[in-house]
C-alpha cells in the first residue's frame, strides 16, 4: 500500500533584540515599533519537526522585508 506524503517547508519565526523599543498607535487596528540598540544577530527558528535554529545579521534580516 503506496501512501501520498506531502513535504512541507518549514516555517520561521525570528527573534530581534534591542534595548529598548517604543510601541506607537497609528490608527484602531495598526501600531508601529521602533527597536533602539538593536543586537547585530536576528535569530531565526522552526518549529517541528524541524527545528531549525539559526542566526542572521540584522541588516540582512531587515534587507530581506
Amino acid at each position: 500500500m503506496e501512501k501520498n506524503l506531502t513535504v512541507l517547508e518549514p516555517g520561521f519565526l525570528f527573534i530581534q533584540s534591542a534595548q529598548s523599543g517604543s510601541l506607537f498607535q497609528i490608527n484602531d487596528t495598526t501600531y508601529s515599533v521602533k527597536l533602539n540598540n538593536m543586537a547585530d544577530k536576528t535569530i531565526s527558528f522552526s518549529d517541528r519537526s524541524y527545528r531549525i535554529v539559526e542566526t542572521i545579521d540584522t541588516s540582512e534580516f531587515i534587507g530581506n522585508w
